[in-house]
């Protein structure tokens, strides 16, 4: 007796999550997705749970990705975190974020990306599935996307995340490398070259020419002050001259 009634509970809570996935998929996107640079990075902030900050505090407390609804476009998106490791999505929850994306997305319609880690937006390609040891390597989560068909920009272009606070830090990209270390290097090496670079316009002559012309002066300022005579002056200036 005991073993048919746990028999039923079984299919009835079964039952009950076929229909809540049938529920939610209805705003789930489908078709081809590509996010913009922005959007990504801001994908790859919500997978994080940026923490947030108690007044006067500095201390973060950790929340956790509910919701991610992105515009069709690829050129928006909208998310909710969760205060509870448990979950907190709800239809009501994935349909408020659908709208909030759509109030700045220029027309785009909005979409269910994913719910909490997972990637539920259907674009044909294979699943991409986002384990929770990739949140050590933000630029394996950048490559799971690409490889997947969602983005198509340069990885390495990407910003970086702050692991304490769960932000967007500008500072580093995705691989961890100084984003100013790399900018400094460029603009030495322009540098550089910009100091050894020569002007074909200066020839030889020309400076021969310029040499010339200062040692006459300064013969005809030695005569006129009489430190040459007459002689010495015409032929200092013929041999200078020959």
């Amino acid at each position: 007796m005991i073993k048919v009634t746990m028999k039923k509970i079984l299919i009835f809570l079964v039952f009950i999550f076929l229909n809540l996935n049938n529920s939610y998929a209805g705003n789930w996107g489908k078709g081809e997705l590509k996010f913009s640079k922005p959007t990504l990075e801001h994908f790859i902030k919500y997978l994080y749970g940026s923490g947030a900050r108690h007044k006067n505090s500095d201390n973060i407390k950790k929340l956790y990705p509910m919701v991610f609804s992105a515009a069709e476009s690829g050129d928006w998106s909208f998310y909710y975190y969760c205060a509870s490791s448990f979950g907190c999505i709800t239809d009501s929850i994935e349909i408020q974020a659908i709208k909030n994306c759509e109030k700045e997305s220029r027309g785009s319609e909005c979409k269910t990306f994913a719910i909490e880690r997972r990637i539920v937006w259907k674009n044909g390609n294979k699943k991409v599935k986002i384990k929770k040891k990739d949140l050590k390597t933000p630029h394996i989560i950048a490559e799971k996307l690409k490889e997947g068909g969602f983005y198509d920009g340069d990885i390495k272009l990407l910003s970086g995340i702050n692991f304490k606070t769960g932000e967007i830090d500008k500072t580093i990209n995705i691989y961890g490398e100084p984003i100013n270390e790399l900018t400094s290097t460029s603009k030495s090496s322009n540098t550089k070259k910009k100091i050894i670079k020569k002007d074909p316009k200066i020839t030889k002559k020309d400076t021969n020419d310029s040499d010339i012309v200062k040692k006459l002066k300064d013969l005809k300022n030695l005569f006129d002050s009489g430190v040459l005579t007459e002689d010495e002056f015409k032929k200092a200036k013929d041999k200078l001259l020959n």
